[in-house]
């Protein structure tokens, strides 16, 4: 069988268009391996950041929980004092009547 003179190049041409292509191919899995394995790293990353947050948040709501109890002690403090400063006035008008009455 023959063949004619411009095949053979052609075909030549062809194997080394496929040889590149594999080549190529190659290159293009290596770098999805690669990819791949930061992007499981990304993840892991991202996973502990998660957790750590997690953390973060329950300790800052038992900062809030503090934090309201604090509130509502204060207000009862500042309830007391408003008492203790009406009771002082009255003492205080109490002790001038007094006063008055003993002056000559």
């Amino acid at each position: 069988m023959s063949t004619s003179p411009g095949v053979e190049p052609r075909v030549r041409r062809l194997e080394n268009d496929v040889d590149g292509i594999y080549e190529l191919l190659g290159d293009l899995s290596t770098t999805q391996k690669r990819q791949s394995t930061r992007l499981a790293e990304i993840a892991d990353t991202q996973g502990e950041h998660t957790r750590i947050l997690g953390e973060h948040a329950r300790v800052l709501d038992e900062h809030t929980r503090i934090l309201d109890e604090h509130s509502r002690v204060l207000g009862e403090h500042s309830r007391v004092l408003d008492e203790h400063t009406r009771i002082l006035g009255e003492h205080g008008q109490k002790l001038d009547e007094i006063l008055g009455l003993l002056r000559p």
